[in-house]
C-alpha cells in the first residue's frame, strides 16, 4: 500500500510540474495558432502520460489486492482442510 501511495504522489508531482511548464510556455505564445499547437501537444503528451500512470497504478493495486487476499485464502484453505 505504501508503494501505491508513493507512486501516486510521484505522479501528482510530475503532473503538477507538467501543468506549470505548460503555463510558462503559454505565457510565451505569440499567436493563436501557436497556442493551439502548444495546447494540442500538451494534451497529447498528458493523455499518454496519464494512460501510462493509470496502468502502473492498476498494476500496483492488483499487487496490493493479491497481498491482502493471501491471508484470507490461507484461512479458507485451512477451514476446508479441517472440515475434510
Amino acid at each position: 500500500m505504501q508503494e501505491y501511495s508513493n507512486k501516486f504522489l510521484e505522479f501528482a508531482h510530475a503532473n503538477s510540474n507538467a501543468a506549470f511548464e505548460f503555463a510558462q510556455n503559454v505565457s510565451r505564445v505569440k499567436s493563436p495558432s501557436d497556442f493551439m499547437a502548444l495546447s494540442a501537444e500538451h494534451a497529447r503528451t498528458q493523455t499518454q502520460t496519464l494512460t501510462d500512470q493509470a496502468k502502473q497504478l492498476a498494476e500496483l493495486a492488483q499487487k496490493v489486492a493479491q497481498v491482502g487476499a493471501k491471508p484470507l485464502q490461507e484461512g479458507v484453505a485451512k477451514a476446508f482442510t479441517r472440515a475434510a
